[in-house]
């Protein structure tokens, strides 16, 4: 990159930077956040992908007292015995698989609920899926599912490390969000979840005015560019009009 000698790097750093004192104070990190929401968003779009719903609120941040009441709430909500998966799919079937996870980020998170809809299925599965989701934003109805959250990560998260890799995913995640004990932390903050904590989680996370809703449906059919062209030469062969 230029005339740049590398062996010179540290030598020249020492000498246009040693010589300014050290301030008394670390500077702190430069954090951006998302500006507040003041209406619902909204998405439609079209993929080659099964059709599909996602809601998604803004939430707190790592390690916030909250956080580890919102892991609860999507072990709740997750898995096949999940509120979810028992509302959508067992249930109204308008639904075949549902997902949700509290996703907590250095500087904020947001939660996740999600139903893959079933063909045949899309005014009345988008509905369906926002009713399931006002379940969510009644704490009351959660919080009586607590102990079934606490025994949800437990069975699903301990055993994830019993081995090396898992371990150190853990690590490093965690440190680069905030605090690399959290791996030996979180834990007992779980367990630690009361039905007066989960009622005492900020109501004002699951409102309308603070989620964005996705809705995907699959592209049209379009005709493949060999089909196009068969369909091409034969429209000019006189053989294939007799």
């Amino acid at each position: 990159m230029g005339d740049f000698d590398p062996s010179q790097a540290e030598s020249q750093a020492r000498k246009y930077f040693e010589r300014i004192p050290r301030g008394a104070k670390t500077p702190p990190d430069v954090g951006t956040l998302e500006v507040k929401q003041v209406a619902e968003k909204r998405m439609n779009a079209e993929a080659e992908t099964n059709p599909q719903v996602d809601i998604l609120w803004h939430t707190v941040p790592f390690r916030h007292r909250d956080s580890y009441a919102l892991d609860i709430l999507s072990e709740i909500l997750a898995t096949r015995t999940g509120r979810l998966y028992k509302g959508l799919v067992l249930g109204s079937g308008v639904a075949t698989e549902t997902y949700a996870q509290q996703s907590s980020m250095k500087w904020e998170g947001f939660f996740n609920a999600a139903a893959r809809r079933k063909k045949g299925h899309n005014r009345g599965s988008r509905a369906g899926h926002l009713r399931q989701s006002r379940k969510v934003e009644n704490r009351d109805r959660a919080a009586r599912r607590a102990a079934e959250g606490k025994n949800n990560f437990c069975g699903c998260r301990i055993p994830k490390l019993s081995s090396n890799y898992p371990i150190l995913m853990h690590l490093i995640r965690n440190d680069g969000e905030g605090d690399w004990r959290e791996i030996n932390e979180a834990g007992p903050k779980i367990q630690a979840v009361t039905l007066p904590t989960c009622r005492a989680s900020p109501t004002g996370n699951f409102t309308k005015e603070n989620r964005a809703v996705a809705i995907y449906t699959r592209s049209p059919a379009r005709p493949s560019p060999n089909n196009r062209s068969r369909r091409s030469h034969d429209s000019g062969n006189p053989k294939s009009k007799s």
